[in-house]
Protein backbone atom coordinates (compact mmCIF):
# COMPACT_ATOMS: atom_id res chain seq x y z
CA UNK A 1 0.00 0.00 0.00
CA UNK A 2 1.45 3.85 -0.80
CA UNK A 3 0.81 5.34 2.23
CA UNK A 4 1.36 9.51 2.24
CA UNK A 5 1.61 11.42 5.70
CA UNK A 6 1.03 15.10 5.99
CA UNK A 7 1.24 18.25 8.15
CA UNK A 8 4.19 17.59 10.56
CA UNK A 9 7.68 19.10 10.13
CA UNK A 10 8.48 15.56 8.81
CA UNK A 11 11.29 12.82 9.96
CA UNK A 12 13.61 12.49 11.82
CA UNK A 13 12.17 13.39 15.12
CA UNK A 14 13.15 16.67 16.86
CA UNK A 15 10.19 18.42 17.57
CA UNK A 16 7.48 17.35 19.59
CA UNK A 17 5.03 14.68 19.75
CA UNK A 18 3.65 14.77 15.73
CA UNK A 19 6.67 14.16 14.44
CA UNK A 20 7.84 11.33 17.20
CA UNK A 21 4.20 9.59 15.97
CA UNK A 22 5.29 9.84 12.06
CA UNK A 23 8.72 8.63 12.67
CA UNK A 24 7.25 5.70 14.56
CA UNK A 25 4.13 4.75 12.36
CA UNK A 26 6.10 5.39 9.28
CA UNK A 27 9.31 3.32 10.06
CA UNK A 28 7.03 0.23 11.15
CA UNK A 29 4.57 0.93 8.33
CA UNK A 30 7.48 0.35 6.08
CA UNK A 31 9.35 -2.11 7.66
CA UNK A 32 5.97 -4.41 6.81
CA UNK A 33 6.47 -3.84 2.98
CA UNK A 34 4.35 -0.71 2.48
CA UNK A 35 5.63 2.22 0.63
CA UNK A 36 5.63 5.28 3.13
CA UNK A 37 6.07 8.53 2.41
CA UNK A 38 6.55 11.63 4.76
CA UNK A 39 6.72 15.26 3.70
CA UNK A 40 9.14 17.33 5.68
CA UNK A 41 9.94 20.87 5.90
CA UNK A 42 13.68 20.43 6.94
CA UNK A 43 15.67 19.02 3.71
CA UNK A 44 16.63 15.19 4.95
CA UNK A 45 20.13 14.13 5.02
CA UNK A 46 18.72 10.77 2.83
CA UNK A 47 16.17 9.20 1.48
CA UNK A 48 14.51 7.05 1.78
CA UNK A 49 15.06 6.98 5.85
CA UNK A 50 14.95 3.83 7.17
CA UNK A 51 12.69 2.62 4.30
CA UNK A 52 10.84 5.75 4.55
CA UNK A 53 10.63 8.21 1.31
CA UNK A 54 11.27 12.02 2.96
CA UNK A 55 9.62 14.52 0.43
CA UNK A 56 11.30 17.59 1.03
CA UNK A 57 9.13 20.92 -0.32
CA UNK A 58 9.65 24.65 1.38
CA UNK A 59 7.34 26.71 4.04
CA UNK A 60 6.89 30.21 5.53
CA UNK A 61 8.59 30.18 8.56
CA UNK A 62 6.47 31.89 10.62
CA UNK A 63 4.56 30.60 13.93
CA UNK A 64 1.08 31.31 12.09
CA UNK A 65 1.81 30.64 8.54
CA UNK A 66 4.40 27.72 8.69
CA UNK A 67 2.19 24.46 8.71
CA UNK A 68 -0.76 25.96 6.87
CA UNK A 69 1.41 26.75 3.67
CA UNK A 70 3.89 23.83 4.19
CA UNK A 71 0.66 21.53 4.18
CA UNK A 72 -1.19 23.21 1.11
CA UNK A 73 1.94 22.33 -1.26
CA UNK A 74 2.43 19.22 0.19
CA UNK A 75 -1.38 18.70 -0.73
CA UNK A 76 -0.54 20.18 -4.07
CA UNK A 77 2.83 17.77 -4.57
CA UNK A 78 0.63 14.47 -3.46
CA UNK A 79 -2.10 14.98 -6.50
CA UNK A 80 0.74 14.29 -8.94
CA UNK A 81 2.18 12.08 -6.48
CA UNK A 82 -0.98 10.04 -5.63
CA UNK A 83 -1.32 7.50 -3.14
CA UNK A 84 -3.75 4.92 -1.25
CA UNK A 85 -4.19 6.57 1.87
CA UNK A 86 -3.06 9.88 2.92
CA UNK A 87 -2.85 10.59 6.60
CA UNK A 88 -3.09 14.75 7.63
CA UNK A 89 -1.51 15.38 11.45
CA UNK A 90 -3.30 18.59 13.09
CA UNK A 91 -6.67 20.02 12.85
CA UNK A 92 -5.47 23.27 11.31
CA UNK A 93 -5.08 21.17 7.98
CA UNK A 94 -8.77 19.66 7.80
CA UNK A 95 -9.59 22.15 5.23
CA UNK A 96 -7.22 20.40 2.89
CA UNK A 97 -7.81 16.95 3.31
CA UNK A 98 -11.22 17.61 0.93
CA UNK A 99 -8.47 18.06 -1.84
CA UNK A 100 -6.79 14.71 -2.15
CA UNK A 101 -10.44 13.01 -1.43
CA UNK A 102 -11.94 15.10 -3.94
CA UNK A 103 -9.48 13.26 -6.20
CA UNK A 104 -10.32 9.81 -4.91
CA UNK A 105 -8.09 9.65 -2.54
CA UNK A 106 -8.60 8.28 1.16
CA UNK A 107 -7.71 10.75 3.89
CA UNK A 108 -7.58 10.27 7.18
CA UNK A 109 -6.71 13.22 10.07
CA UNK A 110 -5.48 12.65 13.47
CA UNK A 111 -6.72 15.82 14.67
CA UNK A 112 -4.57 16.07 18.26
CA UNK A 113 -5.82 18.42 20.80
CA UNK A 114 -8.14 21.34 21.37
CA UNK A 115 -5.74 23.87 20.34
CA UNK A 116 -8.60 26.60 19.46
CA UNK A 117 -8.04 26.93 23.56
CA UNK A 118 -4.24 27.14 23.98
CA UNK A 119 -3.11 30.35 24.96
CA UNK A 120 -0.39 30.52 22.86
CA UNK A 121 -2.81 31.73 20.09
CA UNK A 122 -4.33 34.70 18.74
CA UNK A 123 -7.70 35.17 18.11
CA UNK A 124 -7.35 34.53 14.44
CA UNK A 125 -5.60 31.44 15.00
CA UNK A 126 -7.68 30.21 17.34
CA UNK A 127 -10.86 31.17 15.25
CA UNK A 128 -8.85 29.06 12.61
CA UNK A 129 -8.80 26.26 14.87
CA UNK A 130 -12.51 26.45 15.72
CA UNK A 131 -13.29 26.31 12.26
CA UNK A 132 -11.06 23.64 11.61
CA UNK A 133 -12.75 21.22 13.73
CA UNK A 134 -15.88 21.69 12.38
CA UNK A 135 -14.44 20.37 9.11
CA UNK A 136 -12.49 18.19 10.30
CA UNK A 137 -16.10 16.38 11.17
CA UNK A 138 -17.13 16.09 7.96
CA UNK A 139 -14.03 16.75 5.28
CA UNK A 140 -11.27 13.89 5.64
CA UNK A 141 -12.94 10.04 5.41
CA UNK A 142 -11.87 9.17 9.14
CA UNK A 143 -10.73 11.10 12.16
CA UNK A 144 -8.21 9.59 14.64
CA UNK A 145 -7.77 11.06 18.37
CA UNK A 146 -5.02 9.95 20.72
CA UNK A 147 -6.62 10.67 23.79
CA UNK A 148 -10.10 9.24 24.83
CA UNK A 149 -10.99 13.07 26.56
CA UNK A 150 -10.35 14.14 22.70
CA UNK A 151 -13.02 11.29 21.48
CA UNK A 152 -15.43 12.42 24.19
CA UNK A 153 -14.98 16.17 23.37
CA UNK A 154 -15.41 15.60 19.30
CA UNK A 155 -18.91 13.14 19.91
CA UNK A 156 -20.49 15.36 22.91
CA UNK A 157 -19.76 18.75 20.74
CA UNK A 158 -19.71 17.50 16.85
CA UNK A 159 -21.88 14.35 17.11
CA UNK A 160 -18.95 12.82 15.28
CA UNK A 161 -17.63 9.64 16.64
CA UNK A 162 -13.71 8.72 15.68
CA UNK A 163 -11.47 6.38 16.33
CA UNK A 164 -9.42 6.64 19.51
CA UNK A 165 -6.37 4.99 19.12
CA UNK A 166 -3.99 6.04 21.68
CA UNK A 167 0.29 6.55 21.53
CA UNK A 168 2.13 3.47 22.17
CA UNK A 169 5.81 4.12 23.62
CA UNK A 170 9.23 1.83 24.23
CA UNK A 171 8.97 0.64 27.41
CA UNK A 172 11.01 -1.50 29.63
CA UNK A 173 13.33 -1.02 33.16
CA UNK A 174 17.14 -0.07 32.47
CA UNK A 175 19.85 -2.33 34.30
CA UNK A 176 21.46 0.17 36.31
CA UNK A 177 19.60 3.05 39.47
CA UNK A 178 22.89 5.43 38.84
CA UNK A 179 21.20 7.83 37.01
CA UNK A 180 18.25 8.11 39.71
CA UNK A 181 20.18 8.31 42.19
CA UNK A 182 22.87 10.88 41.17
CA UNK A 183 19.53 12.97 41.41
CA UNK A 184 19.08 12.87 44.83
CA UNK A 185 16.21 10.28 44.10
CA UNK A 186 14.93 7.10 45.52
CA UNK A 187 14.57 4.28 42.30
CA UNK A 188 10.24 3.60 42.97
CA UNK A 189 9.59 6.61 44.99
CA UNK A 190 9.52 9.44 42.25
CA UNK A 191 7.78 10.03 38.50
CA UNK A 192 8.95 11.29 35.45
CA UNK A 193 6.59 13.60 33.78
CA UNK A 194 7.22 15.26 30.34
CA UNK A 195 5.27 17.49 28.28
CA UNK A 196 6.05 20.74 26.46
CA UNK A 197 6.24 23.84 28.35
CA UNK A 198 2.54 24.75 27.88
CA UNK A 199 0.30 26.93 30.95
CA UNK A 200 -2.24 24.20 29.75
CA UNK A 201 -0.50 21.08 30.91
CA UNK A 202 -1.57 21.13 34.16
CA UNK A 203 1.15 19.19 36.24
CA UNK A 204 2.35 21.58 38.67
CA UNK A 205 -1.18 22.09 39.62
CA UNK A 206 -2.15 18.67 40.16
CA UNK A 207 0.75 18.11 42.36
CA UNK A 208 0.14 21.37 44.68
CA UNK A 209 -3.40 20.40 44.82
CA UNK A 210 -2.37 17.14 46.09
CA UNK A 211 0.60 18.46 48.49
CA UNK A 212 -2.22 20.88 50.11
CA UNK A 213 -4.43 17.44 50.22
CA UNK A 214 -1.51 15.43 51.75
CA UNK A 215 -0.68 18.28 54.68
CA UNK A 216 -4.81 18.21 55.33
CA UNK A 217 -4.95 14.78 55.94
CA UNK A 218 -2.04 14.41 58.37
CA UNK A 219 -3.24 17.27 60.23
CA UNK A 220 -6.21 15.36 60.69
CA UNK A 221 -4.77 11.86 61.46
CA UNK A 222 -5.32 10.62 58.16
CA UNK A 223 -3.23 9.78 54.79
CA UNK A 224 -4.04 9.53 50.65
CA UNK A 225 -3.85 5.97 52.21
CA UNK A 226 -7.24 6.52 53.64
CA UNK A 227 -9.50 8.08 50.75
CA UNK A 228 -12.46 6.52 49.74
CA UNK A 229 -13.23 9.19 46.82
CA UNK A 230 -11.88 11.93 44.69
CA UNK A 231 -13.78 14.65 42.70
CA UNK A 232 -11.73 16.51 40.03
CA UNK A 233 -12.73 19.39 38.91
CA UNK A 234 -11.12 20.87 35.08
CA UNK A 235 -11.47 24.34 33.57
CA UNK A 236 -10.87 22.32 30.20
CA UNK A 237 -11.45 18.51 30.01
CA UNK A 238 -8.59 18.66 27.31
CA UNK A 239 -6.55 18.66 30.15
CA UNK A 240 -7.58 15.32 31.36
CA UNK A 241 -4.80 13.33 30.21
CA UNK A 242 -2.02 15.37 31.31
CA UNK A 243 -3.56 16.07 35.03
CA UNK A 244 -3.96 12.25 34.83
CA UNK A 245 -0.48 11.48 34.50
CA UNK A 246 0.22 13.23 38.01
CA UNK A 247 -2.81 11.74 39.54
CA UNK A 248 -1.97 8.48 39.03
CA UNK A 249 1.56 8.53 40.64
CA UNK A 250 -0.12 9.28 44.21
CA UNK A 251 -2.72 6.42 44.11
CA UNK A 252 -0.03 3.44 42.29
CA UNK A 253 -2.17 0.67 43.71
CA UNK A 254 -5.64 0.30 44.50
CA UNK A 255 -6.96 3.44 43.79
CA UNK A 256 -10.26 5.15 45.23
CA UNK A 257 -13.25 6.48 43.08
CA UNK A 258 -13.39 9.28 40.68
CA UNK A 259 -15.54 11.28 38.75
CA UNK A 260 -13.79 14.30 37.06
CA UNK A 261 -15.62 17.60 35.78
CA UNK A 262 -15.10 20.30 33.37
CA UNK A 263 -16.35 23.64 34.71
CA UNK A 264 -15.37 27.67 34.39
CA UNK A 265 -15.27 29.76 37.15
CA UNK A 266 -12.99 27.59 39.56
CA UNK A 267 -12.06 29.75 42.49
CA UNK A 268 -8.99 32.40 42.85
CA UNK A 269 -9.14 31.23 38.63
CA UNK A 270 -7.55 27.88 39.23
CA UNK A 271 -7.28 25.33 36.31
CA UNK A 272 -7.31 22.05 38.84
CA UNK A 273 -9.46 21.33 41.79
CA UNK A 274 -9.19 18.16 43.68
CA UNK A 275 -11.67 17.45 46.51
CA UNK A 276 -11.36 14.28 48.43
CA UNK A 277 -13.56 12.26 50.87
CA UNK A 278 -10.74 10.69 53.33
CA UNK A 279 -11.68 8.27 56.81
CA UNK A 280 -9.65 9.79 59.44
Amino acid sequence: MRIALLGTRGIPAHYGGFETFAEELSTRLALVGHSVAVYCRERPPESPWRGVELRYLPTIRHKYFDTLAHTLLSTFHLLFHRCDVALYCNAANAIFTAVPRLAGMPVVLNVDGIERKRKKWNRLAKGWYAISERLATFLPTEVVTDAQAIADYYLEHYRKATHFIPYGAEVGKTETQCTPRSLGLDPGRYFLYVSRMEPENHALETRQAFENIKTVLAAAGSSLEHVAKCTVFLSNIADFAAMNAVYTTYFPNDPPARSTVAGSGLALGARVEIECIAAA
